[in-house]
């Protein structure tokens, strides 16, 4: 599965417009720019392992531009863990009677552990964002 399923419109060379989604702007610009950060992106996105999370990274990116920032956010996250050498659980259970789910359990080459939320917080409701 890949995160960006067409290919870029070869005459596509403009600016992102402002109504545009991030995810939409990638999708088609040729810009040498852009097809670099859709080449990363798409590698990080090829070492999440297989399963819902995969799944839902993809949905939430391509349907909601609420989506695409903390998406790449936790996309950052998980790769950032791997490059230290940690190993990086998703969405582990924690036990001890707790519901939610934090996003990863990173256990670090030294033999340490600890949860990880990743949450991007742009200071904004979504009220003010709409403007």
């Amino acid at each position: 599965m890949r995160l960006f399923d067409r290919e870029p419109d070869p005459n596509c060379l403009r600016f992102k417009n402002y109504s545009e989604g991030e995810f939409e702007y990638l999708s088609v610009s040729s810009r040498p720019v852009c097809r670099l950060i859709v080449e990363v992106l798409e590698s990080w996105f090829s070492e999440y392992p297989d399963g819902p999370k995969r799944a839902a990274i993809k949905r939430e990116i391509e349907t909601s531009e609420e989506d695409f920032h903390p998406v790449f956010f936790e996309m950052l996250l998980f790769k950032f863990f791997k490059s230290l050498g940690c190993t990086v659980e998703i969405e582990p259970e924690p036990g001890n009677g707790i519901q939610s789910r934090p996003d990863f359990l990173v256990q670090t080459p030294q033999g340490g552990e600890f949860y990880c939320e990743a949450v991007h917080s742009i200071g904004k409701s979504k009220a003010q964002r709409a403007y």
